[in-house]
C-alpha cells in the first residue's frame, strides 16, 4: 500500500527544497520561492487568525510575490497601515510587515458593539493605542506563521514600526524589493491585505536560514 505524505510533511519538504535553492540562486531568481512560501502561509493562516475575529476563520489567499521598487510599494500601502519593520538574521536586511489598518479598527468597533464598517474617510491620522495593541498581537501571530512557511527557523527581530509608511521610510528611494501579498476575506466585508516586503538582496537570507528561534516581539 502506497502511503500519502501528510500536508504538514509536504510543506516542510517544500520549504527545505526552497532553502537549498536559496543557497545557490541569485536574489531575483528567488521571487517564485517567496511566492510558494506565501501559498503555504495562506493555507494555514485562516486558523491562526480566527481568535482575533470572534473565532470566525477568515478566508486567506495568496496574490503571489513580485519584484517592485520602494516608491511603488509606498503607494500600495495606503494612507494608514499597522506596520512592523523586521530584521532578517544578524545582518542589515529588512522585511516590512504591513496590515491594512481598516481591519484592526473594524474588529475594535465590533468588540464595542459597532457594525465594523469603516470607510477610508473615517480613518484616523494614527492608530489609537487600543488598535496598536491589537495590531501588535496580530503581527506577532503573522510572524510566527510566516517563519514556519519559509522553513521553520528564520530568525526575525523587530526593529521598529509606524502606522504611516511615509514616516517609517524602511527602504531607500528606488530600492529593488520583493513583495508578497495576501488577501483576507471575512464575511461580507471588503477584502483587506497583508503585505510582506523585503529588499530583493535579502531573499537568500530570508529563505535559507536554518538556525532556531524567532525573536520578533510585539511592541
Amino acid at each position: 500500500m502506497i502511503q500519502q505524505a501528510s500536508p504538514v510533511a509536504a510543506g516542510i519538504a517544500a520549504a527545505h527544497c526552497d532553502a537549498l535553492r536559496a543557497r545557490r540562486s541569485t536574489p531575483g531568481e528567488l521571487v517564485p520561492d517567496f511566492a510558494r512560501a506565501g501559498e503555504r502561509l495562506a493555507s494555514s493562516l485562516g486558523e491562526d487568525l480566527a481568535e482575533f475575529f470572534g473565532d470566525e476563520q477568515p478566508k486567506v489567499r495568496s496574490l503571489g510575490a513580485e519584484p517592485a521598487k520602494s516608491a511603488t510599494y509606498a503607494r500600495l500601502t495606503g494612507p494608514l497601515a499597522a506596520t512592523s519593520l523586521l530584521g532578517i538574521g544578524a545582518g542589515n536586511h529588512r522585511m516590512l510587515l504591513s496590515i491594512d489598518a481598516r481591519i484592526v479598527l473594524a474588529e475594535l468597533d465590533r468588540t464595542f458593539g459597532g457594525t465594523g464598517d469603516i470607510d477610508d474617510d473615517e480613518l484616523p491620522a494614527t492608530l489609537p493605542k487600543s488598535a496598536e495593541l491589537l495590531a501588535r498581537k496580530i503581527e506577532q501571530r503573522l510572524v510566527e506563521a510566516f517563519t514556519k512557511a519559509v522553513g521553520g527557523d528564520c530568525p526575525l527581530r523587530n526593529v521598529g514600526g509606524n502606522s504611516r509608511y511615509s514616516l517609517l521610510s524602511p527602504f531607500p528611494e528606488g530600492k529593488d524589493l520583493a513583495v508578497l501579498t495576501l488577501e483576507i476575506e471575512r464575511g461580507e466585508a471588503d477584502p483587506w491585505t497583508i503585505r510582506f516586503e523585503t529588499d530583493l538582496e535579502g531573499l537568500p537570507t530570508l529563505l535559507s536560514h536554518g538556525t532556531t528561534g524567532s525573536s520578533a516581539e510585539p511592541r
